[in-house]
């Protein structure tokens, strides 16, 4: 193993630099390259680093060379990808968002908990493929003041107000959204709920072009949902002339999945910039979902 791994190590530097231009060059600009670029994560440059400083300890100058540049990735993944934000949410609005993971039953006793903690406006929820009936009616009984609506494409949106309306748009296999109108303490609110295909083979540019689309004929308040795709993407570029992300306003490590390891920030919310984003906090419920629930707090 050893002899193969010191014939091939030269190889293994080469894939490391190429691994590292992609991440922070090249990205996801063409479709070949986005596959490499959404399944090799900082985080995961960073260990075959360390895996190379141990193949190459005897050649003093590059093991050292490898060290100082894994230090700055390291301090650059935990300037970029972790927050303590101790901002306080008084007097803030929140809302919620979740991707359940097409669990067999609807978490209702963890919503309501969250409910309780942190008194959102708005609940929205992908891949939510068994809410029944039966759930509609007992989110109904212990929630009176929202309004609740299973939507198409498996999203459920919940309204502490009225919703005004719904538009579903899809394209099967690259993305599902719907769109909503509610009013909200008497202010009318748009919102664009998303949920984008999941393979790294598909090219997510059609889904961001139809979202920057269908802003210019919506006015959105908020887009959230499950893009499937990093946070370091070049399709973000175009929200945010006229959206913030909560990336910056995370508490603790950013990335939304899967639970418990910081690897890609897939769940994301984007605000209208004529709100002013204050913390993005995540719950884990390991078993209910291996996405982050998200709880954003604006004013």
């Amino acid at each position: 193993m050893m002899k193969l791994i010191k014939k091939y190590r030269n190889f293994l530097l080469i894939v490391f630099v190429i691994l590292l231009l992609i991440h922070f060059v090249l990205k996801d600009n063409f479709p070949l390259i986005s596959t490499v670029f959404y399944s090799t994560p900082l985080i995961t440059i960073i260990f075959s680093g360390i895996t190379l400083c141990f193949i190459f300890y005897r050649k003093r100058k590059l093991a050292l060379l490898l060290s100082a540049l894994l230090t700055l990735l390291t301090f650059y993944f935990f300037n970029n990808y972790h927050f303590n934000n101790k901002a306080s949410v008084k007097n803030t609005t929140s809302l919620v968002f979740w991707n359940v993971a097409k669990k067999e039953h609807f978490p209702i006793e963890i919503i309501s908990n969250i409910i309780r903690e942190h008194n959102p406006n708005i609940l929205s929820f992908v891949e939510a493929i068994d809410v029944s009936n039966d759930d509609l009616n007992t989110l109904n009984k212990l929630h009176s003041e929202f309004e609740f609506k299973v939507l198409k494409g498996n999203m459920l949106i919940g309204i502490k107000g009225s919703i005004i309306e719904t538009n579903y748009l899809s394209k099967s296999d690259n993305y599902r959204f719907n769109i909503i109108k509610a009013l909200v303490k008497n202010k009318e609110l748009s919102i664009l709920m998303t949920d984008l295909y999941a393979s790294p083979l598909k090219d997510k540019t059609e889904a961001f072009e139809q979202i920057a689309l269908y802003n210019k004929t919506h006015s959105f308040d908020f887009i959230l949902g499950d893009f499937n795709t990093p946070y370091e993407s070049i399709h973000f570029k175009q929200l945010k002339n006229n959206f913030t992300s909560f990336h910056s306003k995370s508490n603790g490590f950013t990335a939304t999945w899967p639970f418990g390891i910081p690897l890609l920030e897939l769940d994301q919310i984007w605000i209208s910039k004529k709100f002013n984003p204050i913390k993005l906090n995540k719950h884990y419920f390991q078993n209910s979902s291996d996405h982050a629930l998200l709880v954003a707090s604006y004013q």
